[in-house]
């Protein structure tokens, strides 16, 4: 897929967890998977070494005009059983269970997917080629699983 040029409804289900992060120069669709950059900003979800998954926009963020740091961006953090059902790439059944890796602020995949191997969740359904659910965990609580 493409990085979102729009705001884009996801489904969730479970208990949410929102947290507030200083957002990087850039726009922010809700919707958007959300990374913490090597500066510690907010950033749209990208294949990016160095970056950190934190989370999906939960409303858009334009600090696009501003500096880094100017505005805050409310991102679900996941919570406790937080799935969202999410885009899928290079995904089948036998990958349920396993982790997922962002391909872009819109796109998970599995390893193969991607370059960088930034971990986003764990695939916990499959519901077509194209969309599954999604653990949403941070990156700490992936990288052990």
């Amino acid at each position: 897929m493409t990085a979102l040029a729009a705001d884009k409804e996801l489904s969730f289900r479970g208990e949410p967890c929102i947290r507030e992060y200083a957002a990087g120069v850039d726009v922010l669709y809700k919707g958007a998977i959300i990374m913490i950059d090597a500066s510690g900003y907010a950033v749209a979800g990208a294949d990016t070494a160095s970056c950190k998954y934190v989370g999906i926009c939960v409303e858009q963020c334009d600090n696009s005009g501003g500096s880094a740091g100017d505005l805050d961006v409310k991102v679900e953090t996941g919570g406790m059983g937080r799935e969202a059902k999410v885009a899928l790439t290079s995904v089948e059944q036998a990958d349920v269970g396993a982790v997922m890796y962002i391909s872009d602020d819109q796109t998970v995949g599995d390893k193969t997917a991607t370059t960088n191997d930034c971990a986003a969740g764990i695939l916990t359904e499959l519901v077509s080629a194209s969309l599954g659910w999604m653990k949403c965990e941070p990156a700490v609580n992936v990288a052990s699983a």
